[in-house]
């Protein structure tokens, strides 16, 4: 889900689904930071007072310990360095526009403006977490449900599919795709 996120964001693959074991150096600090946030959601008081002293310690400590904790600023220098990238390059006709491309280029005559890079990079920080954990955990969710279930629920959708796309060089749009009803209820 990251590369087509990051595609969507930045009309850019990143490459998450060519690392090896699919163990991506941007999915990476993403998965940790999720762990991590557990401890605040169950010991609000207490997590705040240790995040306090955890803050104080060298990278070197931070890293090899707390990586959870660390590895989200490394992330956020890296949408950092793609806002930077984005501001400094003009919008060509050979691509479409990204995200970030229609925010850094705004239309003065509709009243649009361009935000602080510091937002900017808040915003990529943003679409960068809610395309890797959320949807790709919302799919393999669906996935175990689909195969853990009754065969015939497996059966049904693949013959649904099979109607809507009968060959390889077909292409179904999103429009298609929505009137299916089994595939509506697994996505």
């Amino acid at each position: 889900m990251a590369d087509g996120v990051m595609n969507f964001v930045y009309q850019e693959n990143f490459g998450a689904l060519d690392a090896e074991d699919f163990d991506s150096d941007l999915i990476a600090p993403v998965l940790d930071f999720v762990k991590a946030m557990q401890w605040p959601t169950y010991f609000p008081s207490l997590s705040g007072t240790i995040l306090s002293i955890i803050q104080r310690l060298p990278r070197w400590a931070l890293e090899r310990w707390f990586k959870g904790i660390v590895r989200p600023y490394d992330c956020q220098k890296m949408c950092h360095t793609r806002i930077d990238y984005l501001s400094s390059r003009s919008l060509g006709k050979d691509r479409p526009p990204s995200v970030f491309d229609t925010t850094l280029n705004p239309n003065l005559d509709k009243g649009q403006y361009t935000p602080p890079v510091q937002n900017l990079v808040a915003d990529a920080f943003i679409f960068f977490m809610a395309g890797t954990g959320t949807a790709a955990y919302t799919l393999e969710v669906a996935l175990f449900n689909l195969l853990d279930g009754p065969a015939h629920m497996l059966e049904r959708l693949m013959q649904e599919l099979r109607e809507a796309i009968p060959d390889e060089d077909t292409i179904v749009g999103w429009a298609k795709l929505e009137e299916l009803p089994y595939l509506v209820f697994y996505a």
